[in-house]
């Protein structure tokens, strides 16, 4: 999904799923011996590096109260644009510079919800950062 706000292209596909707190450790054992690709669970930089392989699914658990569609398996722009400054594995997945871009991309072509960008970027401790991103890429 992040390919379209990027200059420089994510060179393999990770597929973050996100369960109820909680859960996170029953899906990931759940999946492992029916999925033939490598299945980390809340794996940090060097575990996505040493088992990742070429398309990992990482699994953890979500966020509090974090931006939500009911009853979809999309991730809300809100959610995606807190998440690139503040999600450890998002971070090193995505090269700082190229945050810009995505909040570019994001803020010019689609509706977003400040109120609900602010609240959860509160929430996650980087209200600050996201202010900024959000302020230098804003139409």
């Amino acid at each position: 999904m992040l390919n379209e706000w990027l200059n420089h292209q994510i060179g393999r596909n990770i597929v973050f799923v996100e369960t109820e707190k909680g859960m996170s450790e029953f899906v990931f054992d759940r999946l492992k011996g029916r999925i033939r690709t490598h299945i980390l669970w809340e794996p940090n930089k060097q575990e996505l590096d040493k088992y990742g392989g070429d398309n990992p699914i990482v699994i953890q658990d979500a966020f509090s109260r974090s931006p939500r569609q009911l009853n979809s398996i999309h991730i809300r722009l809100e959610k995606l644009l807190v998440d690139v400054c503040c999600d450890n594995i998002l971070k090193e997945v995505i090269s700082p510079s190229e945050i810009d871009a995505i909040y570019e991309g994001v803020l010019k072509n689609y509706s977003v919800n400040m109120s609900t960008l602010l609240t959860y970027a509160k929430r996650r401790g980087c209200l600050t950062t996201v202010r900024e991103y959000a302020s230098r890429n804003s139409c």
